[in-house]
Order: structure tokens, then sequence, then C-alpha cells
């Protein structure tokens, strides 16, 4: 439309021109048959042909002029339009092609489904008849692929563990466990020891508590009644076997054996020696009576005189 218009403003300007033109031929062609007052007025009339023609010719280049601009301004319009359009054209193209390509994917994966389910007739549930097959073919076999159902599970699953037990569960060995639980044996508690066993039925007296507990060897020696005689060199007493007795042997009861090789042996009055067991028949003893030294010998569980010495 707008081409149209501008083809029919310049056949409208390209018409004037014509008819000016011929105007202007007309009055040079007149102007000799005329008077001079005629020639005048002709001249009057040609310069105002002229001062129109100019107008025209002013107008006609402002008609160009916008013309131009007005077309230079279309086609900018036109183009980014044509632009956009192209955009617009290549987004459509670009989702066209976005969705063929999804479709084919589909399409793809759902021949490739197909196939597989159809290559899996183990996977099949027709079998429905055998529900051990059904539940393998849905993949929840009890004891393989899901936990059968226990009564103690449905216990635990309604507790929820501390932080601890949660640590103590995840123990790597029975010795991680007792560790977590502050029973390292050898660090907290004690190994186990026959010996100790032993002592564990036994309940001690107070004296046994107060023996274990002396601060040192002076204090348990105290603690049992020994005197210093228990801390003496063994040069400053005689051996229960063997040795020799220097000095005098003071007591009520001794026994001995082996030989008294040398020195003075010495008892009361009412005492005796005994020669053996003095429980043991056969046994011997000299004893005082009076003023009488007396031989006996034990026989069937009494003291039998044998001889009897008068002073």
């Amino acid at each position: 439309e707008i081409t149209n218009r501008i083809a029919g403003d310049n056949a409208t300007k390209a018409k004037q021109k014509a008819d000016s033109t011929f105007f202007k031929g007309e009055i040079d062609v007149t102007n000799s048959n005329l008077t001079t007052t005629e020639i005048l007025l002709n001249t009057e009339i040609k310069a105002e042909v002229n001062t129109r023609e100019s107008d025209v010719s002013k107008l006609k280049s402002k008609a160009v002029s916008d013309s131009t601009a007005l077309r230079t301004l279309v086609n900018t319009n036109i183009f980014a339009i044509t632009s956009e359009t192209s955009r617009a054209t290549t987004v459509e193209t670009n989702l066209s092609n976005s969705i063929n390509t999804i479709k084919t994917k589909s399409i793809s994966d759902s021949t490739a489904l197909k196939g597989y389910i159809d290559g899996k007739t183990d996977r099949s549930l027709s079998n429905l008849s055998n529900v051990s097959t059904a539940r393998t073919n849905l993949g929840v076999a009890i004891g393989t692929n899901v936990q059968a159902y226990d009564v103690d599970l449905s216990t635990y699953a309604g507790i929820s563990p501390s932080a601890n037990i949660q640590t103590l569960l995840g123990s790597a060995n029975y010795s991680a466990a007792r560790t977590t639980l502050g029973l390292a044996i050898g660090t907290d508690i004690q190994a186990f020891d026959a010996d100790l066993t032993t002592y564990a039925g036994i309940t001690p007296s107070a004296n046994i508590q107060a023996l274990l507990g002396s601060a040192d060897y002076a204090t348990a020696r105290t603690n049992l009644g020994l005197g210093t005689m228990a801390t003496e060199s063994s040069s400053d007493y005689l051996p229960i076997i063997g040795g020799t007795l220097t000095g005098g042997l003071t007591g009520t009861t001794a026994t001995f054996t082996g030989t008294i090789s040398a020195g003075d042996i010495q008892t009361g009055s009412a005492n005796a020696f005994y020669f053996g067991d003095p429980s043991v028949n056969g046994t011997w003893r000299i004893l005082r009576s009076g003023d009488n030294l007396v031989y006996e010998r034990r026989e069937s569980g009494s003291w039998v005189t044998k001889l009897s010495m008068q002073p």
C-alpha cells in the first residue's frame, strides 16, 4: 500500500510538470501576436507560473525526501519483522526438532522395554498360580530380596536406638564392643583366673582383711603377731632339723630327733624324757617320782614301771 501511494504521488507530480511545460509553451507561442500590454501580462503570468513551478519542484523534492525516509523506515521495520519472523521460525524449528527427538527416544525406549520384557519371560507374572515364582519375578523373594516377618523385628522396629547403642551395634568385633561398653579386659575389668574364682569363694575375716591391707612388711608381721625373731639371722636361732645348741634350753615340752652331742638337758621334776611317741605302746620314758628315778614302758595303753632307782 505504501509503495502504491508513493507511485501515485510521483504520477501526480509528473502530470503537474507536463501541464506547466505545456502552458509555458502556449504563452510563448501567443506572445508574438499580443500587444505590449498583453505581453507584459503574459510575462507576469509566466513569472507566476515559474513561481508555481518552483513551489511544485520544492514540493516534489520534499515528497521525494519524505518518501525516501518513509521507505527507509518501512524497510527497517520490515527487516526487523523479518528478523523476528526468522528467529521465531528458528525457535519453532528447534522446538519441533526437540519434540521429534523426544518422540523418537520415547518410541525407542518403549520398544527396548517391550523387547526386554518380551525377552525376560522369567519376570512375567503370568504364572500367578505359583506365589513364590510371582514374588521372585517381582524382585521381592522372601529371604533374598526382602526380610521374612519376625515378631522380634517388629519389636526392634519400635525402638529408636540411641547414639551409644548405634555405636555398639556398629562394633567391628567383640573386643571393640567391650571397649565401647567400657569393659575392656585387662583395662576396665579383670581377666578370668581360676585362683580368683577360688578367692571369690572365701570370705576373709577381719584379721585377713587387716593383713591384706598392711602398708608394708613390718605392718604385716605385726598383724601376724611375729616378734623380732622373725627377722633374725639364721645364725641366731636353732634350725628345726640339725644344728648345734649352745647354752641352755628352757621349756615345758621339747621333742628332739637326732643326737644331743653336748651340754645339759634340764626339765622339771614332774616332767619326763620320752623315747618315742608318748601315745604309742612300746615307748619308754624316764621320770622322777619323789626321790626315785623311774623307768617305765607303755604297754596296752598304760605306763608300766620296769625299774625304780632309790638314792
